[in-house]
């Protein structure tokens, strides 16, 4: 499996988990009344479902970025005297 696509897959494994934990407190915490407007709704599960996927979307990209930006290194001893 290539390195890129390893990094890729734990990093959508990442988000998707930090976007669970997110959805969950803010049930938990009824942030603007989510809580009862999911336990009072017919379709509360598929908004909960939808705004996990949406939020792990977003998470996932944001982990896989940080990933990335983390992976470029920089010799000082390879910079010129403008620092570049």
């Amino acid at each position: 499996m290539p390195r890129v696509f390893k990094l890729y897959l734990m990093s959508a494994l990442n988000g998707f988990g930090i976007s669970l934990a997110f959805v969950a407190l803010i049930l938990v915490f009824n942030i603007a009344n989510l809580r009862h407007l999911v336990g009072t709704s017919d379709i509360g599960v598929l908004a909960t479902v939808a705004f996990w996927i949406l939020n792990g979307i977003v998470f996932s990209g944001v982990q896989f970025a940080w990933a990335l930006s983390q992976m470029v290194r920089v010799d000082p001893s390879e910079l010129d005297e403008t620092g570049r």
